[in-house]
């Protein structure tokens, strides 16, 4: 697919890019000759991202701060595509559901999408550009996964959002989408595993292998970051002229089972 002939002189801001999919996404793009603006809170982690990438501009911002990310946001201008992929998440089931989790992980995976979206699809707007957003979910959204109790309901909270999202931005142009993924090859995924192995008491080798067994694509649950990257790609560039409101399941069919 031309992902490098469409995206060449795009303006798109990327959330959530110190590590795992917002960051390979952004190396990505700025390969394509994108202008990516790459947001994360962690300083450290957006000083190597510049180092990797000189022309990606890093903006440095707790997406918790409501007022301090709008001021952030408003100030690059308009741009043509976003991605909502910040994430703050803890293992933990509904019993261990504490009040600072709850507020933490709704502030940084949902209302900071709300906030977020409101400021750049304005600036859209006022632009005349017809841009697209994506918003990331994940296969808990839909299939409850117990261990991590707060971030299933927070990604059913995306999933909502992207259609009501589609309904208000479709008028204008603005096409809003959102990606369920199953398990990508990260350093989170791999704490998953560790983590909720050890709750069960069994080997993460023999739990990752159990989620293989359950997904029918042969290639397993667990997907390479070139294409979940892919995966973001499509419905954010105009190839899916007229994909608009959906929550695309991307698990190798895990969910199917």
């Amino acid at each position: 697919m031309p992902f490098k002939e469409y995206f060449s002189g795009k303006r798109v801001l990327i959330t959530g890019t110190g590590q795992g999919l917002g960051r390979a996404l952004a190396k990505r793009l700025n390969n394509y000759g994108a202008t990516v603006y790459a947001l994360s809170k962690t300083a450290a982690r957006l000083e190597t991202l510049k180092t990797e990438c000189p022309n990606i501009i890093t903006i440095c911002v707790d997406l918790s701060d409501w007022d301090a990310t709008r001021e952030a946001i408003s100030k690059i201008g308009p741009v043509d595509h976003l991605v909502n992929n910040a994430i703050s998440a803890d293992m933990g089931s509904f019993f261990d559901v504490t009040s600072e989790a709850f507020d933490r992980i709704m502030s940084v995976g949902l209302k900071s999408f709300i906030n977020v979206s409101q400021v750049v699809s304005k600036a859209m707007i006022e632009a005349e550009i017809k841009g697209s957003i994506v918003n990331i979910s994940a296969v808990a959204s839909t299939h409850p996964e117990p261990s991590v109790c707060v971030y299933s309901m927070m990604k059913a909270g995306v999933n909502m959002l992207t259609k009501l999202m589609a309904l208000e931005l479709g008028k204008h142009g603005i096409r809003v989408n959102a990606i369920k993924f199953g398990g990508i090859e990260t350093e989170a995924l791999k704490f998953f595993f560790d983590d909720t192995a050890k709750q069960l008491s069994v080997d993460p080798a023999s739990l990752r292998a159990d989620l293989d067994e359950k997904t029918p694509l042969s290639e397993g649950f667990v997907m390479s970051m070139d294409a979940a990257v892919n995966s973001v790609l499509y419905p954010l560039s105009n190839i899916s002229s007229h994909l608009h409101g959906e929550c695309v399941m991307v698990d190798g069919g895990y969910s199917l089972t």
